[in-house]
């Protein structure tokens, strides 16, 4: 996103300045009549379109969605930018002729051999044909100018050390790029008329209102090539979307609350997808948000009139894949075996929602724990089948079965492997041997018993989505019929990512968090009429969402030990520039003026020697750890950032490398993970503990790896999981 707005302003300043001597020649000169979208090559993974630069530029500034995100630490040098444009488009005359009434295109493109992408801003000057005379006007930036032509096209390119911006005339059109080979694949395509002649993008355009002041196009050929920018493993998901997908038309609106893009998105007969069944079938209520925890950070419904429908659709799809012809033998086999009957025990009662759910994660939480709530037409229908099914699973197989009861709710254990893909495909990948129970009219399933017990607690005492004023405030502005809803809650969503992701990734995260956090809700809804979706979104915007403090507490909570950032000794004391007296004592200040005490100890040539005192920016202490001439070696003491000075770890150094036992604490002082190291790595015994005290997970290491059979336990010591690590 910061990219995207760094160059934007970089070409609209471009046009401030030729504006002075270009729009005197522009209204005097002949030109053509050139659709901009006819230099759109056919590879643009999204188009943003305004009719009206003035307008466009007014809106964007104006919203508080603009506000927020260039008050960030992340955008601030954009912000600059922005500022200085702004006055320059609001004190020039001649720029306000220029943009005022112009549309502009900004398009997406992966850029070949690079695995990058990067934009083309194509604006109809409605009356010019030669660029050739903006040399001298573009020597006003100070930089150095190259003229060069392409298929008798004149370009220029203007250079400012490493980055060069790329500057070209197609009759009426002003084109100007950072990629050279992106500004010749324009000119390349500019009479092929792609994006006219490709009647599934027609088909959306037209149907979007014209009076917006910015649309935008997405073009789902492309997603799964641009997602590969950002996600390290290939996506089924966006695998999916590429191709049973061809192109959403939206129009943007911006307010002082949120972000609306309503529009249109047609789908591919030609590939089999769970998003064409669904298109084919009527809409359907969504409602599991009635019995939902208001932890959920993800809640995506589908929903269906008949579910008899989306199954027929389903097989239908699919009946020629192999796999799903392998998994119709394994339906047989099990029903054979169970004596039961698939259709009558279970897909009988399914009412018109299956939603998907991530709730935010907790120290026991797995990175795929999901739950799926299943609506029940009759649940004492689904209460009579699938009780059947549990009767012959105990009776073939004994060992096989498993029910607890958690404050009244009975939780079973259906332990069939891959029994929702048995018969309902890759869509119920991830709820292998699931655990379920009965809440309201709806069946509840998760891969832990975990996560079932905490949306049972919080169903009792009433924390239920339904009760969030702030979600249901939201949820009203969607159509409660609909084929496929997402929302997102942005705080908790903010601690899954946190969860889930390396060390790396969690720093830019945190350098993220004023963006991410400047959202509330994140909502998209696909409602079918039969022949297309109709699409809704909305992001609810707003500065001090969410507190930063809490976002820290998040930060700490998510980091589940704290053994990896003291394995790469980021809290060594580091003497620089070097000292006047390198034998004896030293300080080091946050502060030029030596009033905040950074860290404090003794020195021997001029590296921390013996026990060094390392402090937080508040004043609390951080570290006591001791050195010997630089080098980290005996006990070492680290600490929350708290007055109480409550110990966050202890652990013993060797030359540089954690050895012994490594003992993690809770700021409430319970102990937090007890890890056997050798040689700088984790080896032998680890045991985790909720900050309750009680046992969380046992395992062991070898050589810094998982190995063997690593225990699970809830915090009311049940064993619910175990896995094997080779």
């Amino acid at each position: 996103m910061k990219k995207f707005f760094r160059r934007f302003l970089i070409v609209l300043l471009v046009l401030v300045i030729l504006a002075g001597g270009f729009v005197a020649w522009l209204y005097f000169s002949p030109g053509g009549e050139r659709n901009a979208f006819s230099v759109i090559p056919d590879d643009a993974i999204f188009i943003i379109e305004t009719s009206n630069l003035t307008d466009g530029w007014e809106e964007l500034t104006e919203s508080n969605f603009w506000k927020n995100l260039t008050r960030t630490e992340f955008f601030a040098d954009v912000n600059e930018d922005a500022k200085m444009l702004d006055d320059q488009i609001k004190d020039s005359e001649t720029m306000a002729a220029l943009l005022s009434g112009r549309q502009l295109l900004i398009s997406a493109h992966m850029i070949p051999g690079k695995e990058d992408y990067d934009f083309l801003f194509v604006i109809d000057v409605e009356k010019a044909e030669k660029l050739t005379f903006l040399v001298d006007l573009l020597q006003t930036f100070d930089k150095s100018i190259e003229q060069d032509k392409y298929k008798e096209c004149d370009l220029i390119y203007m250079i400012d050390g490493k980055d060069t911006t790329y500057i070209g005339l197609i009759d009426n059109l002003l084109v100007a790029t950072f990629s050279k080979t992106l500004l010749a694949k324009a000119i390349d395509q500019k009479d092929d008329n792609f994006w006219e002649k490709n009647e599934f993008f027609t088909q959306v355009k037209s149907d979007i209102s014209d009076e917006e002041v910015f649309n935008l196009y997405l073009n789902y050929s492309q997603i799964d090539n641009y997602m590969s920018c950002f996600m390290e493993e290939e996506s089924d998901l966006m695998n999916d979307l590429s191709q049973s997908l061809y192109f959403s038309a939206f129009n943007m609106s911006l307010n002082d609350k949120y972000l609306k893009l309503q529009g249109y998105t047609n789908w591919s007969d030609e590939y089999s997808s769970y998003i064409k069944v669904l298109g084919h079938c009527s809409p359907g209520k969504m409602r599991a948000y009635e019995i939902l925890s208001e932890n959920t950070a993800l809640y995506l419904a589908l929903c269906f009139d008949s579910f008899e429908t989306f199954k027929k659709g389903i097989e239908e799809e699919f009946k020629s894949d192999p796999s799903n012809k392998e998994d119709l033998r394994m339906v047989e086999k099990v029903e054979k075996f169970l004596k039961i009957s698939f259709r009558e025990d279970f897909f009988s009662w399914i009412g018109n929602e299956i939603a998907f759910v991530k709730l935010k994660p907790k120290s026991n939480s797995k990175e795929y724990d999901v739950i799926a709530a299943i609506h029940a037409a009759d649940i004492n229908k689904a209460k009579e089948g699938l009780g059947h099914i549990m009767r012959q699973i105990k009776r073939r197989t004994p060992g096989k079965f498993k029910e607890f009861n958690h404050k009244g709710y009975d939780i079973y254990y259906m332990e069939i492997n891959g029994f929702f893909k048995l018969f309902l495909g890759k869509l119920f990948r991830k709820l292998d041997k699931p655990y379920f129970t009965y809440i309201e009219d709806y069946v509840v399933f998760a891969n832990t018993p975990s996560i079932i017990m905490e949306i049972v607690d919080d169903y009792l005492v009433g924390k239920t989505l339904v009760h969030n004023e702030d979600f249901m405030a939201f949820r009203d502005r969607f159509d409660s019929k609909t084929n496929i809803t997402v929302f997102v809650q942005m705080a908790q969503i903010y601690q899954h990512l946190f969860y889930y992701t390396d060390v790396e990734s969690r720093e830019g995260i945190k350098k993220n968090k004023e963006v991410i956090m400047s959202f509330t809700h994140l909502g998209f809804q696909m409602v079918s009429d039969g022949e297309r979706f109709e699409n809704l979104i909305y992001a609810d915007h707003g500065a001090g969402t969410y507190n930063l403090e809490d976002l820290d507490k998040i930060e700490a909570s998510a980091d589940q030990t704290f053994n990896g950032d003291f394995e790469q000794l980021k809290f060594k004391v580091v003497i620089s520039p070097e000292p006047e007296n390198p034998d004896g004592p030293f300080k080091l200040y946050f502060d030029e003026e030596e009033t905040q005490i950074k860290a404090e100890g003794m020195l021997k040539n001029g590296k921390p020697h013996g026990l060094c005192r390392s402090y937080y920016e508040s004043g609390n202490i951080s570290s006591s750890v001791n050195y010997d001439e630089g080098v980290v070696n005996g006990s070492a003491t680290f600490y929350y950032d708290n007055e109480t000075r409550t110990i966050k770890a202890k652990v013993d150094f060797e030359e540089d490398q954690i050895i012994d036992v490594y003992y993690e604490f809770y700021e409430n002082g319970s102990r937090k993970a007890k890890i056997n190291y050798d040689d700088g790595l984790p080896d032998g015994r680890a045991e985790y503990y909720y900050d309750s005290g009680n046992l969380m997970i046992i395992g062991k290491f070898d050589k810094g790896k998982k190995k063997g059979k690593w225990k699970f336990y809830t915090e009311s010591g049940q064993l619910y999981d175990k896995q094997k690590n080779h």
